[in-house]
């Protein structure tokens, strides 16, 4: 997709069909050029296809491209770096390019499917930002043990492997290949070579090591585990992980939400598990158990209450919030007063008050406006915690 010079008008996205409908950039030679064609398909029928797994990186510079032969599309940086090197035939799926990312309803129903694009496609290209040597350097073995383990090293501690959004991508694909610059190395290949070596990172040791296909996991355990990669939407700290949660944890992805409103979705959610997980529970659990699971719960919260970094006044009132939901339940003898506890909390929310200005005191502090605030609902009542 080489850069056109010649002015064109820009790409305009045409509504997709609800249900199981996604674009798809195809790629085909023309010359000693790629042209590229956006078009649509159902993902219960799809052509082969590939989906890139990558950084979007900084939101400028920007570079425009020639899309369907006479209109104009804009991507990243690193992604035009891909365009520019990836020569292949066939369809792509590429979130920046392949949404409407302007649409908050279509973002939101795209996300939600991108468990099954990534289910569903042939392999995984994954692009690293960064120049490393030819891929096949590290697989001969007269490189030499030291100079592959140096460079190995390098590639894993790419900017890419810090990234929230690869989890799913990782441990989703049926294939994966690793690519640098215009080619490629299966990534069963550079396992093999990166288990020989320790100094990389807990994170990329998991894909390493994790074979890429557990079990899905609870919203309590997904969070705990990867909230703390890096995204530049607060939000994706939940929305992110989505595709690798349990179908009866996975929340509804909505964009409109602030990131108030998703994590009082997530504490709504954690107190139904925390609740179902002791209702189920077989026989009386001793109070250190129910200490130990709740504690379990409310640190993960916290935890994601600094990775979504709110003021500093909204967090020590949420603070406050969690620890006392927490404290509503009863840890009864019987199944009955354990269900009566799980009915106790009704709703969680946010409040963001009036918008004022602030002055350059309050601003220095980092603080939201003081009349902010969150609040749950339990027994009819609502229950205020204040952002003063």
């Amino acid at each position: 997709m080489a850069a056109d010079t010649v002015p064109l008008g820009p790409y305009t996205y045409e509504p997709l069909d609800p249900g199981s409908v996604i674009r798809l950039l195809r790629l085909r030679k023309e010359g000693d050029q790629i042209r590229y064609d956006l078009c649509t398909c159902s993902l219960l029928d799809p052509p082969q296809y590939a989906a890139l797994s990558y950084t979007w990186g900084a939101p400028t510079p920007t570079f425009a491209h020639t899309l369907n032969g006479n209109k104009r599309i804009t991507v990243r940086e690193n992604l035009h770096k891909f365009l520019e090197h990836y020569r292949e035939e066939g369809y792509l799926w590429i979130d920046q390019i392949c949404i409407d990312q302007s649409n908050v309803s279509e973002r939101n129903h795209q996300v939600s499917l991108m468990k099954e694009i990534y289910c569903k496609a042939s392999f995984v290209n994954v692009w690293l930002q960064n120049e490393y040597r030819n891929p096949k350097f590290m697989l001969n073995p007269s490189s030499g043990e030291q100079a592959v383990g140096e460079e190995i090293v390098k590639i894993f501690r790419d900017k890419y492997w810090t990234r929230l959004w690869i989890t799913q991508e990782f441990l989703l694909a049926e294939r994966l290949q690793i690519m640098f610059q215009g080619d490629a190395i299966p990534w069963e290949e550079l396992c093999t070579e990166v288990r020989a070596y320790n100094d990389i990172s807990s994170r990329v040791a998991f894909f390493v090591f994790s074979s890429r296909s557990p079990a899905p996991f609870t919203l309590k355990t997904c969070i705990g585990l990867f909230s703390g990669a890096g995204c530049q939407d607060p939000r994706d700290k939940v929305y992110g992980l989505m595709g690798v949660v349990v179908e009866d944890e996975r929340l509804s992805i909505d964009y409109s939400k602030s990131k108030h409103e998703v994590f009082a979705d997530v504490v709504a959610a954690f107190w139904s598990a925390y609740a179902k997980e002791i209702a189920q529970s077989t026989g009386k659990l001793s109070k250190s158990r129910f200490a130990a699971l709740r504690a379990n719960y409310t640190q993960t919260l916290h935890m994601l209450r600094e990775e979504m970094d709110f003021y500093k006044n909204e967090g020590e009132a949420l603070q406050g919030l969690i620890d006392e939901i927490w404290s509503l339940y009863n840890l009864g003898e019987s199944f009955q007063e354990r269900e009566e506890s799980s009915s106790l909390l009704t709703a969680v929310g946010y409040e963001p008050g009036q918008q004022q200005d602030l002055d350059s005191d309050a601003r220095s502090q980092d603080v939201a406006t003081s009349s902010a605030r969150w609040w749950y609902e339990s027994t009819g009542q609502r229950r205020y915690f204040e952002c003063s």
